[in-house]
């Protein structure tokens, strides 16, 4: 089911990367070309489970005049306060949704997240991540960025703190991340 649901949205987010290419390239003579970038930033657990991380990720896809990025991606985030680890897959989806450079931008990420632990079997959730970034430095081949966003992960770990069992991570998150 989770593959079905994942390959559903990497389709989606292909199919209108072909849409919007095919009218950038009509209008402006020019299409979009191939895209890849890395991050790196810390996130903060908000429901005080001390389930903060230091994440690393790297993704690569398309883009063009209107679409900062759409592709796939993927990452590792590193618990800070015990061993567990999360790896986040996604499809996500980046844009000011105009042609002009712009301040502001949107980022939207889905997909499945893998953790390790050393005391559970492996596991398998969704992983969600909508967020609001803002451009720092661009070129013609590179874009480089802050994002601010929130991350939910659908994980079972037990609580450090509480003695019980935290289900479902949420975490708020600052990203300094380049594209080229």
């Amino acid at each position: 089911m989770t593959r079905r649901f994942i390959g559903s949205i990497i389709c989606c987010l292909l199919m209108m990367v072909g849409a919007a290419d095919v009218n950038a390239s009509d209008k402006t003579g020019r299409g979009g070309h191939f895209a890849w970038g890395a991050e790196i930033g810390p996130s903060i657990d908000v429901c005080g489970d001390d389930m903060s991380t230091i994440d690393l990720g790297g993704f690569l896809g398309w883009r063009n005049d209107i679409i900062d990025f759409a592709g796939i991606g993927a990452g590792i985030n590193m618990v800070m306060s015990h061993s567990g680890r999360f790896f986040p897959v996604y499809a996500g989806f980046r844009s000011s949704f105009s042609k002009k450079k712009r301040l502001v931008f949107i980022d939207a990420r889905i997909g499945c997240v893998f953790a390790s632990d050393s005391e559970r079997p492996s596991q398998r959730e969704l992983y969600v991540s909508p967020g609001i970034g803002f451009n720092l430095a661009s070129g013609a081949t590179y874009q480089s960025y802050l994002l601010l966003n929130y991350s939910y992960c659908g994980l079972s770990f037990p609580s450090i703190k509480q003695g019980n069992e935290v289900t479902g991570v949420n975490r708020i998150g600052m990203t300094l991340g380049i594209t080229f």
